[in-house]
């Protein structure tokens, strides 16, 4: 979702990568704030697509930090967990004010969930990072063009019927399991046509 508002200061335990603050960046960074959960399934499919974000944008001064609302310990261990395949800054949330300043004040409930906070310190979009149009976003901040070098949709449907790559993922056990808000953003991510969609609900209706 876009938006255009004043981005909140956070204190963060920063448990991989040096600290920044909001101030520090101010006039130089495009801030990408990404709060997961170690837990999460899905935040841990998005890894890959956010470590390429990082790398890809890096020269145009976009700093990444994923924030867990976690016990730091907890924090550390998935960091070791996933070793390089992390490419970005990771933070522990323990009081929990930045989910409250970000995730609860602009009504995201589902994770992964990405803010984009340009160079002059404002918040402007918000949503699932392998959206196409988050990249768009990111692309406008970091002053790129939207059309260069646009990374290809996650898992785009092919034609009517058709299974988007990303859902070969999940087995049906997966989709049984899901919540409605964790069916949603599998299915902005997927961009899934109406049959997906058909089959998804049948898998949870199976499982009841």
């Amino acid at each position: 979702m876009s938006t255009l508002q004043p981005a909140t200061p956070w204190s963060l335990k920063f448990v991989k990568g040096d600290p920044v603050t909001l101030q520090s960046g101010h006039g130089t960074t495009v801030y990408v704030l990404e709060f997961f959960a170690t837990w999460c399934p899905f935040c841990r499919r998005a890894v890959p697509t956010i470590s390429e974000l990082q790398r890809k944008y890096k020269n145009q001064n976009v700093v990444v930090i994923a924030i867990a609302n976690e016990p730091e310990s907890d924090v550390r261990d998935w960091v070791t967990r996933m070793g390089d395949q992390v490419t970005y800054r990771v933070a522990c949330d323990e009081s929990g004010q930045a989910n409250l300043n970000y995730m609860t004040r602009y009504g995201e409930q589902g994770i992964p969930c990405c803010f984009i906070i340009n160079k002059q310190g404002l918040l402007i979009h918000h949503g699932h990072p392998m959206e196409e149009r988050f990249e768009r976003k990111l692309q406008e901040a970091a002053g790129k063009p939207a059309a260069a070098g646009a990374r290809p949709t996650a898992a785009r449907a092919g034609q009517a019927g058709q299974p988007a790559e990303g859902l070969k993922k999940y087995s049906r056990n997966d989709l049984s399991d899901m919540k409605v808000g964790q069916l949603r953003e599998l299915l902005i991510a997927n961009e899934l046509q109406l049959g997906l969609l058909d089959d998804a609900i049948e898998a949870v209706l199976i499982a009841q």
